[in-house]
């Protein structure tokens, strides 16, 4: 019977992996992804779309969108890279269980729950009482939940170059990369509420001492994004970041979201440990406009001033 600590040690040293190769089913989806360093690829079917991060650049690809490249942003890459860093169950109580093999490798069923003295935002990110997932033994990654499994996986292969580079348009090879635009427009909130093309919105509750340094606007193929940065002054200095549209909005992290009710109404809250400087994000939705705030403040204080969100 494999101990706790072997399970917690391969997790902890599981991001020393050189490379990554797997395949994972889903309810409704699969999805082919690599790594090799800071490199990602992921391809998802249905809908034959393609995501690729290379340092500082990345592309996504599909059939409806062609080959959009975004420079100095973060991607999600969905399950598949959720599973791959378990390193965010740790903050929980865990319990190994059982031993079976999945895709070929030893693994352990691990039981995670809520750690008792946890801050009541980090107690919530566990969406249930408890969750599993097993657990390569060895390598430390995860090879399933109750949603997806692994299927087929490699690690320490050497990865074509090839992989990580632009990709082509799904079913229109002839069709340009779109290049997003890494600069937006400076507004003022006037010319903010002029340009936007929906409801313009904004928090009414704010830590005291913050001030709005600036409204942008970007134009990204296909969607329109507004935002506003803010920063919080004096005290803990820091910023918050608000961005709007009626189709996406950033991903943000890969780790589960958690619903949070504020004043009657729903909120989403996660953290994004690989973002040190801005972790904490906020999600809700008022009249057709998705809004997301980034920030280093803690999640149920992003929550409450999502809540307070209206239009101008």
């Amino acid at each position: 019977m494999v101990r706790l600590g072997e399970v917690i040690s391969a997790i902890e040293s599981s991001w020393r992996t050189k490379s990554l190769r797997l395949e994972m089913h889903g309810r409704d989806h699969q999805w082919r992804y690599w790594q090799s360093g800071s490199f990602r690829r992921l391809e998802t079917d249905p809908g034959d779309q393609v995501q690729i991060s290379r340092g500082e650049v990345c592309w996504r690809s599909s059939p409806e969108e062609g080959v959009i490249e975004l420079r100095n942003t973060s991607m999600s890459f969905g399950p598949p890279e959720a599973v791959v860093d378990l390193r965010g169950f740790l903050a929980g109580e865990l319990t190994a269980a059982e031993e079976d093999e999945v895709a070929g490798r030893r693994a352990v069923r691990l039981i995670v729950k809520p750690r008792a003295g946890l801050p009541t935002y980090l107690a919530q990110m566990f969406q249930k009482p408890e969750a599993e997932v097993w657990v390569d033994i060895e390598r430390g990654v995860g090879l399933k939940t109750s949603h997806a499994e692994v299927t087929a996986i490699a690690f320490d292969e050497p990865l074509n170059d090839e992989l990580f580079q632009a990709p082509g348009a799904v079913n229109r090879p002839e069709a340009p990369v779109r290049i997003a635009p890494h600069e937006g427009t400076r507004l003022t909130t006037e010319e903010a509420i002029r340009e936007a093309p929906f409801p313009l919105m904004a928090p009414t509750k704010l830590p005291a001492g913050t001030r709005l340094v600036t409204w942008m606007m970007w134009d990204f193929p296909n969607v329109k994004w507004m935002g506003a940065m803010y920063l919080v002054e004096p005290g803990p200095y820091c910023a918050i970041s608000l961005h709007l549209s009626t189709q996406s909005g950033p991903d943000g992290p890969d780790t589960k979201w958690t619903d949070l009710e504020v004043g009657g109404k729903l909120v989403k809250v996660s953290r994004d440990e690989k973002n040190p400087l801005a972790p904490s994000w906020a999600r809700t939705e008022r009249d057709g406009v998705i809004i997301s705030l980034q920030s280093a403040l803690p999640p149920e204080m992003l929550a409450e001033i999502a809540a307070s969100v209206e239009r101008l």
